[in-house]
């Protein structure tokens, strides 16, 4: 990226077909273990978000308040 701008960013060779200029477009059923289990904006969802809320200032309160666990 710090050579000059008729350098080519990539080692497609001219001609060739590639797919710098497409759009890929995953169905729901597409890698499912990397995907949210329910829909974002459901319910559900919204449930499960104010869980992670709820756990990540549990621990930061054990951190900071009853551990007083210090980096430096």
């Amino acid at each position: 990226m710090r050579d000059s701008h008729s350098m080519p960013t990539t080692s497609r060779t001219p001609g060739t077909p590639c797919g710098c200029g497409c759009t890929i477009t995953l169905s729901d059923a597409d890698y499912p273990d990397l995907r949210m289990p329910f829909q974002r904006g459901t319910l559900v969802w919204e449930a499960s978000y104010h869980r992670r809320v709820g756990i990540e200032s549990l621990f930061a309160d054990l951190k900071r308040n009853r551990l007083t666990a210090d980096t430096g």
